[in-house]
């Protein structure tokens, strides 16, 4: 998952975690970031950063 790099967010308040956090942890990761072949985020900045602070390691893209 550090192989995903973040060039630049529209959204720069990426608000309230606790919610998606929880939501993840209970029905699991339903849907996947978009990236670019070269592992650029496309879109998914609040779930990857949800699913960081779950402490996960790899992730489906």
């Amino acid at each position: 998952m550090n192989s995903i790099t973040v060039d630049s967010l529209h959204r720069h308040d990426l608000g309230d975690l606790v919610p998606l956090v929880e939501s993840i942890r209970r029905d699991g990761l339903l849907r996947p970031l978009t990236i670019t072949l070269d592992w650029h985020l496309i879109c998914g900045a609040r779930r990857l950063a949800a699913i960081q602070l779950l402490g996960w390691k790899t992730v489906n893209v």
